[in-house]
């Protein structure tokens, strides 16, 4: 079972499909998941970093629905766990997605 499969398990609700969800990521919610901080930045350099997680990102808003776990969920959750340690407000996890536009942008750039 892979990370993102084991965050979706843990932290996405069952039974609503297509509706939005909050996500809200901390060190519970990764030990329900069977995971800790260092397997989280692990999944997460496995799908070839932020970069990586936008082009998942990219690919799951275009597929058809109905649609696998998100791959990019991993990098999401350290994304929100990230800005909650650093004591941002929860609204930080709205602008999630301008970063992974921003991390493809930049990978396109490097090429």
């Amino acid at each position: 079972m892979t990370a993102a499969d084991r965050l979706a398990g843990a932290l996405l609700p069952h039974g609503r499909p297509g509706r939005p969800v909050l996500l809200a990521c901390s060190d519970q919610a990764l030990a329900g998941a069977g995971l800790d901080g260092r397997a989280l930045v692990a999944a997460v350099r496995a799908g070839g970093g932020l970069a990586g997680a936008a082009r998942a990102a990219a690919a799951f808003e275009a597929a058809p629905r109905p649609r696998p776990v998100p791959a990019h969920l991993p990098a999401l959750c350290l994304l929100v766990l990230a800005a909650s340690l650093v004591g941002l407000p929860a609204v930080v996890a709205r602008f999630v997605p301008t970063v992974f536009d921003l991390a493809a942008r930049l990978a396109a750039g490097f090429r």
